[in-house]
């Protein structure tokens, strides 16, 4: 199952279903903005490929590689569960704040 999901808004803009689906082991789709933080998480974590909004020809391309290679698709999506379990760590999320509060 690969996860898609379409959406042209702020560049800082990431939907909770995209951190969700990283944390599901799953490779992802994405036609967003290559300036959108999803996109640039996407790619930096190397979970999934992303195609620009309204280029309906490089997302089918990108859906038909997906589609056709299963070791790329696993290899994604062990990528994506790596990153998610690297940038959502419990204990390194409570240090930090816990620093920032002891500034206070």
């Amino acid at each position: 199952m690969v996860f898609t999901l379409t959406f042209d808004k702020d560049e800082y803009l990431v939907p909770s279903k995209v951190l969700s689906y990283l944390c599901t082991q799953r490779p992802m789709l994405l036609s967003v903005s290559l300036d959108n933080l999803a996109s640039k998480i996407i790619m930096q974590a190397d979970a999934g490929l992303v195609a620009a909004p309204g280029d309906s020809a490089d997302l089918l391309e990108k859906a038909q590689k997906l589609y056709k290679n299963q070791e790329m698709r696993y290899n994604l999506s062990l990528s994506g569960r790596e990153y998610a379990e690297k940038a959502f760590d419990i204990a390194s999320i409570r240090q930090k704040f816990e620093s920032i509060i002891d500034e206070i």
